[in-house]
């Protein structure tokens, strides 16, 4: 490259006439702090920027259109990235190992999202894919141990995978993934080892979910489908899950009573009587406390009631212990008044 291995250089502005930023040009700048890319930009070329371990600073134009592999790997000060609309191709490890990178906008004219773009980046914490995005490559996020969520958009039609390289395998932190209702296919390990995982939402296109999609999941909860059951599920897909039930909406078809070895039953309001959160455990504030997972679709208000006198039913006296609203699928009830009472029984209604 041009300026490869330029080790003393800091700076770095990029003319308006510009429009290749070549293959290596910054390779190995390692006390390149900042970059200005000019208005005509259009291609970062593969390890144009990798390695530059002191750049973190990023503003990406909207003339760019093609990041290439390796473009900014090991750019382990880069703290936040938002790519344009205007680019339509991430190359393979684009961001790779960017350890300090926390936020990462995907605009929504990315069509080739290559593999590994993401993987190694152990602080990234936040990540809005846009509606627009086809596709998310295999091992995408892999080892992203800091991810708590995602939301795959719509226009998503497929998440590759991989023996070992599912797109979010070993994102341990992540709680809760809403799979849109473009996606059709469910690559091999997509979610495998996520073991904070407790809530996927999957929707309405779904055709298959591959071996061990979801396996190693080990608080898994609720797999909730918005559409009619899957061609074919892999017999190992959610193996290791044991607290997962399967639930299917209203008005689909194609469900039996067992899913690649999971219970299915209808989407209703579900106290999660299976799940390792159900009972008596230590909550946030170091006191015991009785509690349980409860979940049914967003946005609904639900009112859990506790009585001492259900024997007197219908005539019990319910009084209510929390109101909430669920704004993803499920939520969880902690009673630390339990102690109080010889016998407390609970129920769960809507307004």
């Amino acid at each position: 490259g041009a300026f490869e291995g330029c080790t003393a250089l800091t700076n770095a502005i990029i003319g308006n006439g510009v429009t290749d930023i070549g293959q290596e040009t910054f390779y190995g700048c390692t006390a390149l702090a900042s970059v200005t890319l000019g208005s005509s930009v259009n291609n970062i070329e593969s390890y144009a920027f990798s390695g530059c371990s002191k750049l973190g600073g990023l503003t990406l134009d909207s003339s760019v259109n093609t990041i290439g592999s390796y473009a900014f790997s090991g750019c382990s000060k880069l703290a936040s990235v938002t790519i344009p609309d205007s680019v339509a191709t991430i190359g393979n490890q684009a961001f790779y190992a960017c350890i300090s990178l926390t936020n990462a906008v995907i605009g929504s004219g990315v069509n080739s999202f290559g593999s590994s773009v993401f993987q190694g980046c152990t602080a990234l914490a936040t990540v809005t894919i846009s509606n627009g995005v086809t596709h998310i490559g295999s091992a995408a996020f892999y080892g992203d141990s800091k991810l708590t969520s995602i939301t795959i958009p719509d226009s998503v039609t497929v998440i590759y995978g991989g023996s070992g390289a599912g797109a979010f395998e070993g994102c341990t932190a992540l709680t809760n993934a809403i799979i849109g209702n473009g996606v059709i296919d469910i690559g091999q390990e997509t979610f495998y080892g996520c073991i904070g995982l407790t809530d996927v939402t999957i929707g309405n296109s779904i055709i298959s979910i591959e071996a061990y999609a979801f396996a190693g999941c080990t608080r898994l909860i609720g797999v909730y489908f918005r559409g009619n059951a899957p061609n074919s599920v892999g017999s190992s897909a959610f193996n290791s899950d044991k607290y997962a039930t399967v639930y299917y909406a209203t008005g689909t078809t194609g469900w039996g009573t067992i899913l690649a070895g999971l219970p299915v039953v209808p989407w209703n309001l579900q106290v999660q009587t299976r799940a390792w959160t159900f009972g008596v455990r230590t909550n946030q504030f170091a006191l015991k406390a009785f509690g349980f997972n409860y979940t049914w679709e967003s946005n609904l208000v639900i009112v859990v009631e506790g009585c001492t006198n259900v024997g007197k039913l219908p005539h019990a006296d319910w009084t209510p212990v929390q109101t909430n609203t669920l704004t993803g699928l499920s939520s969880y009830f902690s009673d630390t008044q339990w102690t109080n009472y010889p016998a407390r029984f609970y129920r769960l209604r809507w307004p």
